[in-house]
């Protein structure tokens, strides 16, 4: 079997898995009170597809051994360097016996907020939702059965039940919002990007160490299993040193309302794309150079519609990304590739499935739960304010994402290659 047949069998897998019915297909072993999320199996060299069989058995329950909210800081750290996930009732228990159950304020009640209320709601979080449409913000509450609604930002920030907020609002709004929070006490977790420029970054990065608050971004690609099992893979060598990244991530997604506006939402790469400029990064080790190209607007938006980047990322390895939101026809079942002398690592841009090939015989690993990390990622929020520092990805991890991104407009301005700005 090829490539793609490996590729088509894990995508088929994981759709059955995602509606229930694997099948003959796949044979999952699970353990609900462990925390293996993600099962392996190794793929014959005839391209038969054995069972699979228990990845991760790393016990859930070890988080809720101490309270000390440091200790279970650097447990569950140290689970997402191993590329593991942990069962609701483990967060339950670090996020009561760590900070006490306080609640988190959703500043901005557009789509994303409805991503992070519904990973509080299953991981047992309370929230209480602010908007400046009062009776928007009293139907998120109702929906997600959160303890109150206000009708404005500084109303919510003062209820004295909260101890974090969670930035949802536009772009160009991040900096007074989080300033906002970090004023009123609490600590914050903002969207990304952390903002559209370094120096309204800075800043917050400043008053949050000035106030002793916790700043992190909301970048969950940083924490999504199939992506930490990549980051894994680099880390254990299995790929030799790292020689190339190519992320590919196009289709048809026009924008609308403040996301099409060049000053709040600013362009694909800003918007999007960061979550693969993070992945550069990240899996790269740091980005040193960039050159950029964006081809003639098609959508009605004022920023870019489309950017294809080239990189050069630390030990002299290459990154390419493509990123598009005007590509009619493109496939939604899209992968990305990362490339060592030893092998070669094929993701599912939607975290479903990983692909190692090189070195030996196929091997793969489906990810069935948290897929796209939201759930981790605010478990790791909530674990930072437990124990009053941040986790993997702070303001200054934010910070430099979008250090390459303006390196990459530069880039796009001038036609030439850019050296990213240090952090």
């Amino acid at each position: 079997m090829g490539l793609y047949g490996v590729l088509n069998c894990c995508h088929a897998a994981a759709r059955r898995l995602a509606e229930g019915r694997a099948g003959r297909i796949v044979d999952i072993v699970g353990d609900s009170a462990r925390v293996g999320q993600a099962t392996s199996h190794r793929l014959g060299r005839t391209g038969d597809v054995a069972p699979f069989v228990a990845f991760l058995a790393s016990d859930a329950a070890g988080l809720g051994h101490r309270a000390d909210a440091e200790h279970q800081r650097r447990l569950f750290d140290g689970r997402l360097r191993a590329g593991t996930s942990r069962t609701r009732s483990s967060v339950r228990r670090c996020y009561h016996r760590a900070v006490k159950a306080p609640a988190l304020v959703v500043l901005g009640c557009g789509w994303i907020a409805r991503r992070h209320a519904a990973a509080a709601r299953r991981l047992g979080v309370p929230l209480i939702f602010a908007s400046r449409d009062a009776a928007r913000a009293a139907a998120y509450a109702r929906r997600f059965r959160a303890l109150a609604a206000y009708g404005g930002y500084a109303e919510a920030l003062a209820d004295p039940r909260a101890a974090g907020a969670i930035v949802c609002t536009p772009h160009d709004r991040h900096g007074a919002d989080v300033l906002a929070a970090l004023a009123a006490g609490r600590h914050v977790l903002v969207e990304k990007p952390i903002a559209p420029g370094l120096e309204e970054a800075d800043r917050m990065i400043t008053a949050a160490d000035q106030a002793g608050r916790v700043l992190m971004v909301a970048e969950n690609f940083h924490y999504m299993p199939a992506f930490r099992r990549i980051r894994a893979l680099l880390e254990s060598g299995r790929l030799g040193q790292l020689t190339e990244i190519q992320l590919i991530s196009r289709g048809l997604s026009p924008r609308t309302g403040w996301r099409a506006s060049a000053a709040a939402g600013g362009g694909a790469l800003i918007d999007g794309g960061i979550h693969y400029v993070h992945l550069l990064r990240w899996w790269g080790g740091g980005v040193r150079r960039v050159f950029a190209l964006a081809p003639t607007r098609t959508l009605a938006m004022e920023g870019e519609d489309a950017v294809s980047l080239v990189a050069e990322l630390a030990g002299g390895a290459v990154g390419l990304l493509s990123n598009s939101l005007a590509a009619p026809g493109v496939p939604r079942f899209q992968w990305s590739a990362v490339t060592g002398p030893r092998g070669t690592c094929f993701v599912d841009n939607r975290g479903r499935f990983v692909v190692l090939r090189g070195g030996g015989a196929p091997r793969a690993w489906l990810f069935r739960r948290d897929r796209r990390g939201h759930e981790a990622m605010l478990a790791a929020f909530v674990a930072a304010i437990g124990a009053g520092a941040p986790g993997e990805m702070d303001g200054s991890a934010g910070r430099a994402d979008v250090a390459v991104v303006q390196a990459a407009y530069r880039s796009m301005a001038t036609r030439a290659a850019m050296d990213v700005s240090p952090c």
